[in-house]
Formats: structure tokens, sequence, C-alpha cells
């Protein structure tokens, strides 16, 4: 199961994982156009063009068109949004690649954004939105992204604002597209059942790469300059009023980016700290003082920012408790290190997730794809388990410590609770 990668003179990228354990294909297309790339005045731009590339093409003129066809093949399709790229794919039978792959190379170059489809579709995504925004638990996180990264364009909401979805025009799109949507952005991957010398042929046919039709010269599809994402005079809190019965938490701290050495580190802080049930959090704020019914970490990174992020659910009397409980526990792991036994089950944890997540096509293209589209290499899940094991007590120490200040600690908070200044003293005091 060794990825083959095709690195094409017009900067593109083919990668093929063939697995014949399975009888499914997923193929993908990425494109390093995210919300990150974004003017201020034309936030949640990739999100709608992801929807609108679906709404027609000139081979197929509706989006009806496109998902019968889809559908007649026994397959899925959809596509994903994040700060740093967009994603489409199809997944269904090894026997129906060539026309996946025609598909998506259809309405990748080819989408025509019509003028009535994408009235109605600023409705649409006005309604997602709304909702997420009316989801509390989403909502928290949203707001913890804005403190945390303030000043950066990953603060910004990747679906923009009612505002500026309302605002755009079938040029924005087409101008949007014909920037970012280039060759040297562009990853096209599949996993599966596939013949390796097959599918570079049939990869070569669909995708001879043909830019968009022209609407701006010299486009610059580079990723802005690093942001200063650190930095502050002490921890960030913000606190939105909302009359509900459970509070929504979210404490983190800065962390690494995609290319640092200790990304391994902080990929076993955070099982350490948030991952299944023998987590610290899911120990002490569930099991042992019942404040919370979810609660979990999460570690994000992006090319030069990253961020460790805890969240729970619990009763506004109990905030001030679990905000206690939870910076004495990151304390003890900076001081004190943790227990052989807890580092031996976060270690596996990561391990077992990862090589059972790999038994999917789909999760298996999205492993080594990512890796190739921002990193521009990959390694395999083996060597990246050797990388775990290493991962000492010491190590964890000496991350936590460097990371851990206040000034680079963010509080969000979603509920019925005013206090702001309480909150920054519990934090400031650690």
């Amino acid at each position: 199961m060794k990825p083959i990668i095709q690195k094409n003179k017009n900067g593109s990228k083919f990668l093929i994982i063939p697995n014949k354990n399975v009888e499914t294909v997923n193929v993908m297309i990425l494109t390093k156009a995210g919300s990150r790339m974004e003017d201020e005045s034309a936030l949640g731009i990739a999100h709608f063009l992801e929807h609108m590339v679906f709404k027609g093409t000139v081979l197929r003129p509706t989006a009806q068109d496109i998902n019968l066809e889809i559908e007649s093949l026994g397959a899925a399709a959809n596509a994903f949004t994040s700060h740093e790229y967009t994603g489409y794919y199809i997944h269904g039978n090894k026997k129906h690649i060539d026309k996946y792959l025609k598909i998506l190379s259809d309405v990748y170059f080819n989408s025509i954004f019509p003028k009535e489809e994408i009235v109605k579709e600023k409705g649409v995504v006005v309604e997602e939105i709304k909702m997420y925004r009316e989801d509390h638990k989403s909502h928290a996180t949203k707001i913890f992204f804005n403190l945390a990264f303030k000043g950066s364009p990953f603060a910004r909401p990747i679906l923009g604002t009612e505002k500026t979805v309302n605002s755009f025009t079938q040029q924005d799109l087409l101008n949007f597209r014909q920037k970012n949507y280039r060759s040297e952005n562009l990853l096209v991957a599949m996993a599966g059942n596939v013949d390796s010398f097959d599918c570079l042929s049939l990869l070569t046919a669909a995708f001879d790469f043909k830019e968009p039709r022209p609407t701006l010269s010299q486009p610059d599809s580079k990723i802005p300059p690093t942001f200063n994402v650190r930095g502050g005079l002490g921890v960030k809190v913000a606190i939105e009023k909302r009359k509900i019965d459970q509070t929504h938490l979210r404490l983190g701290f800065k962390t690494v980016d995609i290319y640092s050495k200790l990304n391994p580190v902080a990929h076993v802080i955070n099982a350490l700290i948030g991952s299944g049930m023998g987590s610290i959090m899911f120990s002490v704020l569930r099991e042992k003082n019942g404040y919370a019914y979810y609660t979990g970490s999460s570690n994000i990174s992006f090319s030069d920012a990253g961020v460790l992020m805890i969240y729970a659910g619990v009763a506004k009397d109990k905030l001030c408790d679990s905000i206690k409980i939870i910076m004495e526990e990151l304390k003890n792991i900076t001081t004190k290190g943790v227990k052989y036994d807890d580092l031996k089950r976060a270690k596996e944890y990561i391990k077992g997730g990862l090589f059972m997540d790999l038994e999917s096509s789909s999760s298996l293209n999205q492993y080594y794809a990512f890796d190739l589209l921002l990193k521009e290499k990959i390694e395999s899940p083996t060597n990246y388990a050797k990388k775990i094991d290493l991962v000492s007590n010491s190590d964890i120490k000496s991350f936590m410590s460097a990371c851990l200040a206040v000034k680079n600690i963010s509080l969000a908070v979603v509920g019925d609770v005013a206090n702001k200044s309480e909150l920054s003293f519990i934090i400031n005091n650690f």
C-alpha cells in the first residue's frame, strides 16, 4: 500500500493510494483555496464557491444533472471548506473511477455559477450561518477562535457573514476561482481498490489542466505571510450571555504549526487531556465531579499557527470550579508531568485510532492527501506512530512550559453568566 505521487509540469500533483482489501474508491480534489485567502469584504466566498460548483457546468447544466449522475453510479459526493483549503470528493464502487474523475473535473473547471442559482444559494448559506450561530457549542468554538487568533485570518468565520454572503456576484466567484483554483494549488488524490498505472492515465486525461476563464491578470495564489498569533498581556476572555440551561466553555492555549517537529508531543498531550474516557478531562470533570456530560479537547494545527482547545458543557454554578480544575490539571502536567500508565494509554489511543481510521478509503485518502497538500511531502502512519512512541515525560513538560503562558490562553463562554473579571482572575492567578 505504498502511495504513488506524480508531480506535473504545471505544478499540480496526483496521489494514488492502492488498497486491494476494499471494493470502493475515494476520489478527491484539494485546492489551496480556503478562508484565509479571502479579502475582508468577501468573507465566506471560498465556502460559497464550494456550494456553487455543483449548481451547473457546461456539460451538466443543472444541479439535478450532476446529482442524478453521481447517484445513478451508486456513489456519494460532498465537499468541505477549511481555513487553508477546499475539497471535493466522490466515494463509490471502483468500477466507475473514470466517470467520477470526469464529473469532478467538470465541476472544478467548468462550473458556470448561474445567477439565479447564486440568489437561491445565498438563502441556503445564510440559513447555515444561523444554524451554527444558534448551536451554542459551535458558537462557543467560533468565539474561542476569534479570541485565540485575533488579528489573523484564522479568526474569520469560514461561512462568512450574512452581509458578505448577500453581496456576492457571479463575477466575484469567477475572480476568486481564477485567483486560487490554479494548477500549482491543485492535488487530485484517490485511495481504494485501484490500479496505479491505469489511474495515472485517467488522471492525466481528466485533469489536463486548463486554467479557468481568465478574468484577472497575474493572480497571486500564494498563502499570505505569517501572522503573529501569539502575544497579549494576559488571558483573553469573552462571554456571550444567553439564557440557556447549560454553559459552554472553550479554554485553550497556542501550540505549534503543522511543520513543527513537536507535533507528536502536541498530539500526545491532547490525548492525555481530552481524548477518550481515560483522559484527564473526562476523568475529573465528568467521572470524579459530575460537572459535565460532554468534555474533551482538540489539537488544531495550521501552516503557521496551532492551538489546543479544551471544551465542556457545565452548569453555570459549576463554571468557575470547572475552570479551576482545568487550570490545576494543566499546571500539574507542566510541573509534574504525567504517570507512566497515563502516557502509555494516550500513545496507544492515538495509534489505535490512527490505524482504525485508515481502514476506510476516505480516511486513507485524507490522511495522505492533507499531508501532501500542506507539507509537500507524506509520512507513513507507521513512521508517525514511532514518533508518538518516542514522546517522553520530559518532552511533555518542556512543551507545556513553553506554551502554557497566560498571554497564550483564551477562554470563551456561552451561557447565562456575566462575571468576566472573576474568570480572568482565576486563570491569571495560576
